[in-house]
């Protein structure tokens, strides 16, 4: 098992950047890229010592998924989606100019992003990684009831956000987001 909750997760992040969720059901899972972290322990310290209101449940890198804070609280990842929401971040970038960081990591390479979002060019992800957020995507769509409903495309869903249910990227919730559209049809075939 490559899921290391809270309990046994050496990343605990402070509640900061967080609310109660209350009753509020989670209904989806929103899945980002973590910028330049290149593993879940770097995503950890740059969201422990950030000062910008932001933060995730879960990071996962090629070693597993690790869990950040309880479900029970609202992470700061997605904007007002957040409330319906927990957020799961694969810690690789998807830019060609961090080729150098993930170079060694198998399934890596250059490819086209034909979706229209974002660079035309970038880095495909990782197959550890792929593997360790399909796991956890699966655990968590089985703890939470969560469909496995998934977009067909990259473009922003028209539902309101109290309403969505299953797996959606962030480029799904806003156009000022392109993550992890390249990603997209990927990580659909490999759930």
């Amino acid at each position: 098992m490559t899921i290391i909750h809270l309990k046994d997760s050496p990343y605990k992040l402070p509640w900061t950047h967080t609310y109660s969720r209350g009753s509020t059901p989670i209904n989806f899972i929103v899945v980002h890229w973590a910028g330049s972290a290149s593993s879940a322990e770097q995503l950890y310290r740059y969201l422990q010592g950030t000062r910008v209101a932001v933060s995730t449940g879960w990071g996962v890198d090629p070693t597993g998924a690790y869990q950040y804070l309880p479900e029970t609280r609202v992470s700061y990842h997605a904007g007002k989606a957040n409330k319906w929401s927990v957020g799961v971040d694969f810690t690789q970038s998807p830019l060609l100019n961090d080729l150098w960081r993930y170079s060694s990591r198998a399934g890596v390479a250059v490819m086209d992003n034909t979706t229209g979002r974002g660079d035309k060019r970038c880095l495909s992800i990782g197959t550890e990684e792929l593997n360790h957020m399909c796991e956890l995507i699966h655990f968590l769509c089985d703890k939470y009831n969560i469909p496995m409903d998934l977009p067909t495309t990259t473009d922003v869903l028209s539902t309101p956000f109290e309403k969505i249910k299953g797996v959606v990227c962030h480029s799904h919730l806003t156009n000022q987001k392109w993550d992890i559209a390249p990603w997209w049809s990927t990580l659909r075939k490999a759930l």
